[in-house]
C-alpha cells in the first residue's frame, strides 16, 4: 500500500468494563478443578475487565468513540464513515455499530460500515479508512470496535480463562501533525484450511443436558475445537504472525530494533513467542490488566500506552478466527 503521509491516526480512545475479574474468581472454579482440552494454551492473566449491570457493549463503544473524537478535536457530525464492529451484537443483523451511530448523534449521511473480520476488524477498519480518504470518498473516518465476550464463552472451556470486555476507537483523517502515525504498508496471510477450528455459534441443548424442548439452543458461544483448534493455535497461530511482521519490517528496509509492536493478546503463550521471534524495540500489551479483549485488544493498548511509544515506526499485528493474520506498519509524519 502506498504511503500517504497526510493521512494519519488523529484521535484515539478506549473504554473497558468497570468490573475486575481475577484469577481466583468463582466463575473459574470448575476449570480449576478439571483437566480440559488446550488448557495449557491459555496463560498469563491477572485481571480481566468485565461489564457490570447498567453497562453494555454499545455504551462502552460510545465511550471509546467519544474519547477518540475529543482527542482528535472532531465533532461526531463531522464523521462521514463509521466502521468497525460490535462483537457480540444484540442482533445477528444489524450490527450494534448502528446503535453507536445513533447514540453519538452522527449525521444521517454518515455511512455505517460494519467489518466482520474477527479479530482483525480494527486493522481492516484502518485500512479501509485510509483507502477511502486517499481516494477522496471520505474525509474523516471513525473506527470503533468492541467486545463483550465474557458473556459469550463457555466456562467449561479453556478459552474462557482469557476474556475481558473492552472497546477501542480511532479517528483517521488528513493531518499536518508531525507526531501522528500514518499507514506506511500492510500485509496479510490467510490459512483457511483451518476454517471451523474456532467459531462463535449457538449450541443445541439436548434433553439429556437440560429440561428443554428439542431444538433449543444456547446463545452464541465461542468454541475452540478440541483437536483442530489446538492444532491451528500451535501451527498457524504461533508461527504465521511473527513471520508476517518480520517480512513487513524487512520489506520496508527496517530492522525490528526500530519498531514498536502491539499485537492481538490471547495468551502469554503467543505473546512471549511472538516477542522472542520478532525482538522489537518495544512490545506493548495490556493483557494482564484487561484480559484478552479479542478484536479490541490492539486498539485499547494503542490508546492506553500511546505515550509510551518510543519509536518512529509502529506495527499492529493481528490474527483472526478464520485463521488470517494481518499486520499494519505505521510511521510518524516527520
Amino acid at each position: 500500500m502506498k504511503s500517504i503521509n497526510s493521512i494519519g491516526i488523529t484521535g484515539l480512545g478506549y473504554a473497558v468494563g468497570s468490573g475486575v475479574r481475577g484469577n481466583k474468581d468463582p466463575i473459574f472454579k470448575w476449570l480449576d478443578n478439571h483437566n480440559v482440552a488446550n488448557k495449557d494454551l491459555f496463560a498469563g492473566y491477572k485481571d480481566r475487565a468485565v461489564l457490570q449491570d447498567g453497562e453494555s457493549l454499545e455504551s462502552m463503544m460510545v465511550s471509546a468513540a467519544t474519547a477518540a473524537l475529543a482527542n482528535a478535536n472532531v465533532n461526531a457530525d463531522e464523521i462521514d464513515t463509521l466502521t468497525g464492529y460490535a462483537s457480540i451484537s444484540k442482533y445477528l443483523v444489524p450490527n450494534g455499530l448502528a446503535a453507536v451511530h445513533q447514540q453519538l448523534g452522527m449525521s444521517d449521511n454518515c455511512w455505517v460500515l460494519p467489518v466482520q473480520a474477527e479479530y482483525t476488524n480494527y486493522l481492516a477498519g484502518i485500512r479501509i479508512a485510509n483507502a477511502m480518504i486517499a481516494s477522496g470518498s471520505a474525509k474523516k473516518v471513525l473506527v470503533v470496535c468492541g467486545c463483550n465476550w465474557t458473556q459469550h464463552v463457555d466456562y467449561h472451556q479453556a478459552a474462557s480463562l482469557s476474556v475481558g470486555d473492552g472497546a477501542c476507537a480511532a479517528v483517521i483523517s488528513e493531518t499536518r501533525d508531525t507526531g501522528k502515525f500514518s499507514l506506511l504498508d500492510s500485509a496479510t496471510l490467510c490459512a483457511t484450511k483451518w476454517y471451523g477450528a474456532m467459531d462463535m455459534s449457538p449450541r443445541e441443548l439436548l434433553p439429556a443436558q437440560a429440561n428443554v424442548r428439542l431444538g433449543a439452543y444456547t446463545k452464541a458461544l465461542f468454541n475452540l475445537d478440541a483437536k483442530r483448534g489446538g492444532e491451528a493455535f500451535n501451527e498457524f497461530g504461533k508461527n504465521a504472525p511473527p513471520e508476517l511482521a518480520l517480512k513487513l519490517i524487512k520489506d520496508n528496509g527496517l530492522t525490528p530494533s526500530e519498531v514498536t509492536v502491539i499485537s492481538h493478546q490471547a495468551s502469554s503463550v503467543l505473546l512471549n513467542y511472538w516477542k522472542d521471534k520478532i525482538n522489537p524495540k518495544q512490545y506493548l500489551d495490556t493483557m494482564a490488566k484487561f484480559g484478552n479483549l479479542t478484536l479490541a485488544s490492539m486498539g485499547v493498548t494503542l490508546a492506553y500506552k500511546y505515550d509510551q511509544i518510543e519509536t518512529e515506526y509502529l506495527v499492529l499485528l493481528g490474527i483472526g478466527i478464520q485463521q488470517e493474520t494481518s499486520a499494519l506498519l505505521f510511521k510518524r509524519n516527520h
